[in-house]
């Protein structure tokens, strides 16, 4: 099977632990075609001194002027335009991947021939309360995975919040997602400092499933990185975990 190029844009700003973690998922990752573009204003001297400090062959920033304006979804439009790969994933810095990830959601595209992936279902993770959930059913924005030809068609609206709720509608209204059931691979964190607020995310758990006290604790250790990637995302795979979702 053939094993186009990925490339994984990841928005950044002032946020290096953070960045941190999303480098070392991307670093884990068990499919070998890929890059990491890390965007960032170019005032962050934090994010550029780590970078500077960390270089990585397969991974590259795109630096933003200082001043510029542009609102989140003008950003993520830009760096698709400096983009190098045959295919576009959204890597946010504050949420955690599943060493197969890529690997699931580029061929869920090769042998479904459409040219969008999303994830279904995530696990969705409360910092604040420690406490873990199965997401309810919908497709997940922050899990894209596509083509780069759709963007000749499609682009982010240029909004700072929902940008990629506008994008996703277009595309499912064109019949272009396949949709991947494998909530393990993204673990979506709510830590008091995301884009959407607390009340955001509480609507969110109120439509799901929360998970046993031991699975929360788990995954709590997970993105505290007191288990390595590796492992973690054996035992998020493992059917002690699995078994307990209910999807109906």
């Amino acid at each position: 099977m053939e094993t186009p190029k990925v490339s994984c844009i990841c928005l950044t700003e002032n946020r290096v632990e953070f960045l941190k973690k999303a480098i070392n998922c991307f670093n884990a990752q068990t499919y070998s075609t890929r890059e990491l573009l890390i965007v960032y204003p170019e005032n962050d001297y934090n994010t550029a001194n780590f970078l500077t400090d960390n270089k990585v062959e397969n991974i590259r920033s795109l630096i933003l002027p200082t001043g510029n304006q542009l609102s989140l979804g003008e950003k993520r439009n830009y760096a698709i335009d400096n983009c190098k790969g045959d295919y576009i994933c959204n890597w946010d810095d504050d949420d955690w991947y599943h060493q197969d990830r890529l690997n699931v959601q580029i061929n869920s595209i090769l042998l479904s021939h459409k040219p969008v992936s999303l994830l279904a279902y995530v696990l969705m993770y409360d910092k604040i309360n420690k406490e873990a959930y199965l997401s309810d059913l919908r497709m997940w924005e922050n899990t894209l995975l596509c083509h780069k030809s759709i963007f000749s068609s499609f682009s982010y609206a240029n909004l700072n919040k929902s940008e990629d709720e506008v994008l996703v509608n277009k595309l499912i209204s064109n019949n272009l997602i396949y949709p991947v059931i494998m909530p393990q691979l993204y673990v979506y964190v709510f830590h008091g400092n995301n884009t959407w607020q607390e009340d955001h995310f509480n609507r969110f758990y109120k439509m799901s499933q929360k998970l046993r006290p031991e699975s929360s604790l788990l995954i709590t250790k997970v993105l505290e990185e007191d288990i390595s990637i590796q492992e973690a995302s054996r035992v998020l795979s493992s059917r002690e975990i699995l078994y307990q979702f209910c999807y109906v």
